[in-house]
């Protein structure tokens, strides 16, 4: 889409399959990590499968929530730009309600189901019981919920991570705090600054964690204290995305002619993926998501990322990133009722079965959130506080 061209919807090809991969990636990520901690042949063990394979599979849920960010970061700065053109300034109410709908329904559906129905289940139902390390965590949380509870409540589960037990079955909702939290900041900067200076803010905060202070200015304390901070608030991984925002609403004819090559696309490619199995700094790799998204959309290349079945699963990856864990602790008991605790088979067949009841359970339940709950809101959403549409084609 034009700069100019606000009237249109906007819309972005290959990146719900990108949301796809991500979403699923989380998803494979908490069932090895899950199997793991039951003492489970699991891929995570490094010193069995390899310490690629191992750290592939270690960080794999780390860097779909990174490509989550990055995509979140460049979509969000995109819209607030392209406001901010259209109208010369940006409507905060309506940002913050089409955010508030958007996310907040699913957010605490996942908070209840976390807090009241996993340790209804897990108090009452022997099979629960089994998963020691998860009914332990329920165990602690309903014995001193309220700190925990607050915390989520108030969107600051990555907060809540930081300085409490984990709480089964929402703990992967740290991201989405954060994402609630930089969408308080963001869009004020954004009007805030006049355009030109932007990018040098974008820049700025993508450096920000790296820029380095002597010693003689800083204490040792305050140093680590900024650290936590970036550990917590990664808004550096979002503003990454914001960079190619700009450039590509700003440069989207010289951006896009830049990255026709078929090569560059396949060597960005080949370097993601051996990112995803070798230690590389955040920055870096973030980076290179950026222009994997960027490469994503264009759509001259014959074998880009373009498949209705992971479109769909990206459409409904919000939920599948929610629920996941939930689905996952169900299935795991079920297979514990059955089996009993000591007899699981460790065979193929049986890991086939576990993931394809994990998954298929999770985009069922994913399905009927969004057709029949999360579509209510977006609707409302859609009708009363857009300013420029998006998720449909540009025509």
């Amino acid at each position: 889409m034009e700069a100019g061209a606000a009237k249109k919807r906007i819309y972005f090809e290959g990146l719900n399959e990108v949301r796809a991969l991500a979403a699923l990636g989380v998803l494979f990520h908490h069932v090895e990590l899950f199997k793991n901690i039951l003492n489970m042949p699991s891929l995570c063990q490094s010193n069995v499968y390899g310490k690629y394979v191992g750290h592939l599979l270690g960080h794999l849920g780390k860097n779909g929530v990174y490509v989550f960010f990055v995509l979140s970061g460049f979509l969000i700065t995109y819209l607030l730009l392209a406001e901010k053109e259209k109208l010369g300034k940006i409507d905060f109410k309506k940002f913050y309600v089409r955010r508030i709908l958007r996310i907040w329904p699913l957010y605490y559906m996942t908070v209840f189901i976390s807090f009241v129905i996993i340790p209804l289940l897990a108090l009452n139902i022997e099979a629960f019981e089994y998963s020691t390390h998860y009914y332990d965590r329920v165990v602690r949380m309903v014995n001193d919920p309220y700190l925990s509870l607050f915390l989520y409540l108030f969107f600051m589960p990555n907060v809540a991570l930081k300085i409490k037990q984990t709480v089964a079955g929402c703990s992967q909702a740290w991201s989405v705090g954060v994402e609630e939290q930089f969408y308080l900041i963001w869009p004020q900067l954004i009007q805030r600054i006049n355009t030109k200076y932007l990018m040098i803010l974008f820049v700025g905060v993508v450096l920000l964690p790296y820029s380095y202070i002597p010693a003689r200015f800083i204490s040792a304390d305050l140093s680590k204290g900024i650290s936590a901070f970036f550990s917590i608030f990664p808004i550096q991984i979002m503003a990454m995305g914001a960079v190619g925002a700009y450039l590509y609403y700003y440069y989207k004819e010289k951006i896009m002619l830049l990255l026709r090559s078929r090569i560059l696309f396949a060597l960005n490619t080949l370097i993601f993926i051996t990112l995803l199995f070798i230690p590389m700094s955040n920055t870096v790799f973030n980076a290179v998501v950026l222009l994997e998204l960027l490469l994503v959309m264009q759509p001259h290349f014959r074998f880009n990322l373009r498949n209705k079945y992971l479109s769909r699963i990206g459409v409904l990856s919000y939920g599948v990133y929610m629920y996941h864990p939930f689905v996952m602790y169900l299935m795991f008991s079920l297979w514990f009722a059955v089996f009993g605790k000591d007899n699981l088979p460790t065979t193929w067949l049986y890991n086939t079965l576990l993931y394809v009841s994990i998954i298929l359970v999770t985009l069922l339940l994913s399905h009927f959130s969004y057709e029949y709950f999360e579509k209510r809101f977006i609707a409302l959403k859609n009708k009363k506080y857009t300013v420029l549409k998006s998720g449909e084609k540009v025509e």
